[in-house]
This record gives C-alpha cells, structure tokens and sequence, in this order.
C-alpha cells in the first residue's frame, strides 16, 4: 500500500539513507536545485555541505530512486534546548511527489527515536501539502 496522490496509488518505494555513491546518480539535479535555492554558493561548497552530512548522526540523508530528503536535529532554541528536527529538503523528479511524501514518515519515527517533539516541515519541499 502507498500514498494516494490523484487517482494513482503508488507503490511504496524502499526508503534508505543516502550515501556516498548515490551522489553520482542524484548530485547532479540536488546541486541545481541548492544551488538556486542558495545563489551565493558554488557546487564545490555545496558538493562538500552534502559528503560532510551523509555519516552525521544529527542528520538523517535519505533516498529513493527518483527522490532525495534532508532532516537534522538542531537545538532552535537555545534557551530551551529542546531539540527540533528540522527539513533541510524533500526533492523528487516530477511524478514521484506520491513516493517522496513517504520521506515525512521517516522523519516523524526518527524524531520519536530521539524523543524529538517538535518537526518543522515544508520548507523546501517538492511535496504538494
């Protein structure tokens, strides 16, 4: 069973996290999309930002064939210090909005994990609310 989006049902996709590999297959679409959303860096910058955040346990990096997510525990905050998991980014090529939806799941069993109450979404997201 997967997410309804219009009349298709699509087939759920096997999430996992991203690693150093799949920047061959998806860097290159990632860094145009970063590289607009953030015009005063360049794809060196922006390529090293993205190999820094694969291991990080602060991040959670996720892909799917057709789709890429950003989650990070960040202290928003400061004087709560209550962590927030925060969406850096949900990208999909166009028709797999259905499959990428799937990536907020992810993020809301991995902020539970870390006992994380609070998730900011929807910042920079492919994925129709």
């Amino acid at each position: 069973m997967g997410a309804d989006i219009g009349d298709r049902v699509a087939e759920r996709v096997h999430i996992r996290r991203f690693q150093l590999p799949d920047l061959s297959q998806h860097g290159g679409w990632i860094m145009e999309r970063l590289l607009k959303a953030y015009p005063t860096h360049n794809e060196r910058s922006i390529a090293t930002y993205l190999r820094g955040l694969i291991d990080l346990n602060t991040c959670l990096f996720l892909y799917q064939p057709h789709a890429v997510a950003l989650a990070e525990t960040v202290r928003y905050f400061t004087l709560t210090g209550e962590p927030i998991v925060v969406e850096r980014f949900v990208f999909c090529h166009k028709g797999h909005e259905a499959e990428a939806a799937e990536f907020y799941v992810e993020f809301h069993k991995w902020a539970a994990s870390q006992q994380v109450a609070t998730m900011l979404v929807e910042e920079m997201t492919d994925v129709p609310h």
